[in-house]
């Protein structure tokens, strides 16, 4: 009687205090994480976009210490006005965070409404909560696109959906500007230019007719979608060849993608990326797929299941052939890359409300048991090491322990895989043990299992920031990290001056990995860094870095030309004639005010300049 009267009250509750109660708790559990992140670990990314959100707050073009911008400028603009607001870049990183959690966890509100459209509020709230706890929540406290872009992409498949089933000129309008949005929000969605047509025409021809009338149902339909798409792609061409000479240059840092593919090499990826995919959807919802698909397909289903449904029947594949193409090129780095597939996962889950709602139906056939067997037997595709560089790219698989840095290659199944098959073969169980009348069980299974991923996850996201960090500054305390703005001022104009370690510096390669990082973390939480120069080049950083040369009295050389720049930063074992003006001790770096060309003092006689930067700075005489 008790346990009716709980449900009953419970059930009273609207659904959209519900919906609000997961968002607010998902901002908030998601700003509590975001205080273990103190320090970036996706560089050069996080600093492309820290820098032009700072430099657009300032009045100035982006662009990484001079060099083209070539990304999407949304993200930049609404980061802006917080370094624009807050007097240290520390306090507007912060806050950067605390937008990018907010960002992820209203897609829970679109994710709601495709899911609704197709089952019940109690499942669709399910839908929701398995959105938040998404393992791509760890990208919350990076200063990275994905959270935005999250939230846009799930409005644009929110606006597709209602012109499947209403196809207003004002619909598409909007359909047509949120997808320019979430394009300019990330370059990976100018997928969405073919998706788009694609949805809409495979939406057309699921209606009964000839080819002919189903061809001038598709063409009327949607005629203000198919003159804009034109519209644009004609402006685009053109654009893209009177200003840099080619289409592909058009693309900027992503021109190197316009190229041919090989059919065998984005097959093997696919089936890579639909491996890992199981397992980031915690297996349950993958298995539900296509009998959900099925049920909102049906040539009686409502239309409001149907556009669901096609969305739902173009968007995965494609997403998944797009990040397959991407990893087969020498680009992708030979990983999988769980990041670029994610935002498809809310339709994945609206198919598995879909099925629950329906009452699981099939659900202990032939089928269900195939298509669960090749579901739990696909982390076998993998092969046993090498897919997996880094927690942000591939988090789930490296949550679950595949090995990246493997010597020894050997054919004995690994640790990884055994447990991915344990967990996958756990959890499809569940889709056969369940009676029809609890399927919410089957959404309470993964939201728990995607929640204990999700704690690893961010160990692992916390633990690499912590490390970094220590390979910075050794553990030392320190200035504060934005103290070069706070010594001079945030507009003004600085110049890092870098000496290489000779070849013979038994520290070369430490030495060198300090100096990126420190000019990393320098770059980052600083805003007046506008110029790279380096003697002897052998930094490997993807920054515009312009090589010099140094004379026998000292001065420092560009282009044949003296270097001159009122503030310098150097390695504090490196003297310049000027003032010191600052020197943080944690990064063994000095900020220098000079009153003509650059010249270094005191250099050693008989002996390589370079032998003065061996060794971490840290330790030098001048810092103790």
């Amino acid at each position: 009687m008790r346990s009716r009267s709980l449900r009953a009250a419970l059930g009273a509750i609207p659904a959209w205090v519900w919906l609000g109660g997961i968002v607010g708790g998902s901002v908030a559990l998601l700003a509590l994480e975001s205080r273990a992140v103190r320090f970036p670990i996706h560089f050069i990314d996080e600093l492309v976009y820290a820098d032009a959100a700072k430099r657009l707050a300032a009045g100035s073009a982006p662009g990484l210490d001079g060099g083209a911008y070539g990304y999407g400028l949304v993200y930049p603009l609404l980061m802006a006005p917080l370094y624009r607001l807050f007097t240290h870049t520390t306090d507007a990183y912060a806050a950067v965070k605390l937008v990018n959690a907010a960002a992820f966890s209203f897609a829970a509100v679109p994710a709601y409404l495709l899911a609704r459209r197709v089952a019940r509020s109690g499942p669709a709230l399910g839908v929701a909560l398995l959105t938040v706890l998404l393992p791509a929540r760890a990208y919350a406290p990076l200063v990275l696109t994905e959270s935005l872009a999250f939230l846009f992409f799930l409005l644009v498949v929110l606006a597709t959906v209602r012109v499947l089933e209403r196809a207003t000129v004002k619909r598409q309008l909007v359909m047509l500007g949120l997808g320019a949005v979430a394009i300019e929000t990330r370059r990976q969605f100018l997928i969405l230019a073919l998706a788009l047509p694609l949805m809409l025409a495979v939406a057309a021809a699921m209606e009964r007719g000839r080819p002919v009338q189903v061809a001038r149902r598709i063409a009327s339909r949607y005629a203000a979608t198919w003159i804009a798409l034109a519209t644009t792609t004609v402006g685009a061409v053109a654009w893209s060849t009177l200003r840099e000479g080619s289409l592909a240059a058009g693309l900027g840092p992503y021109s190197v993608l316009w190229r041919s593919y090989e059919p065998a090499a984005v097959a093997r990826w696919a089936a890579y990326h639909a491996a890992a995919y199981g397992l980031t959807l915690a297996v349950i919802p993958l298995i539900a797929l296509p009998f959900g698909l099925a049920t909102c397909l049906r040539r009686d289903a409502p239309a409001r299941h149907r556009s669901v449904g096609v969305a739902t029947l173009v968007l995965v594949p494609v997403f998944l052939l797009q990040v397959a193409a991407f990893s087969s090129t020498p680009y992708a780095l030979d990983r999988i890359h769980e990041r670029y597939l994610f935002y498809v996962a809310p339709l994945v889950f609206a198919m598995l409300a879909r099925w629950i709602d329906a009452g699981l139906p099939r659900a202990r056939s032939a089928a269900a048991l195939l298509v669960a067997a090749v579901i739990v037997a696909l982390p076998l595709l993998l092969p046993l090491h090498g897919l997996v560089n880094k927690v942000v790219d591939a988090p789930v698989l490296y949550a679950l322990g595949y090995e990246p840095d493997v010597a020894t290659h050997n054919s004995m199944p690994s640790s990884f895989q055994l447990i991915a098959l344990l967990l996958s073969a756990f959890l499809a169980l569940w889709v056969f043990l369940l009676r029809p009348h609890h399927g919410f069980v089957l959404l309470a299974i993964a939201a728990t299992t995607l929640a204990l991923v999700d704690i690893d996850v961010h160990t692992q996201i916390a633990r690499g920031s912590r490390q970094l960090e220590t390979t910075t500054t050794g553990g030392h305390t320190g200035l504060r990290r934005d103290w070069l703005d706070r010594a001079i001022g945030r507009t003004a104009s600085v110049t890092v001056l870098y000496l290489t370690p000779p070849p013979t510096c038994a520290t070369r390669n430490a030495d060198t990995l300090h100096a990126v990082v420190a000019y990393l973390r320098l770059a980052f939480f600083n805003s007046g860094i506008r110029r790279v120069v380096e003697i002897d080049p052998g930094l490997a950083i993807d920054v515009p870095v312009e090589s010099a040369a140094l004379t026998a009295g000292g001065r420092v050389l560009v282009h044949g030309r003296p270097l001159v720049a009122r503030y310098l930063v150097t390695d504090a074992r490196l003297e310049l004639a000027g003032h010191r003006v600052a020197h943080d001790p944690a990064t063994g770096l000095t900020l220098w005010q000079t009153t003509g060309p650059a010249r270094l003092l005191h250099l050693p006689p008989g002996r390589s300049i370079g032998q003065l930067v061996c060794g971490s700075p840290r330790h030098s005489p001048d810092t103790g």
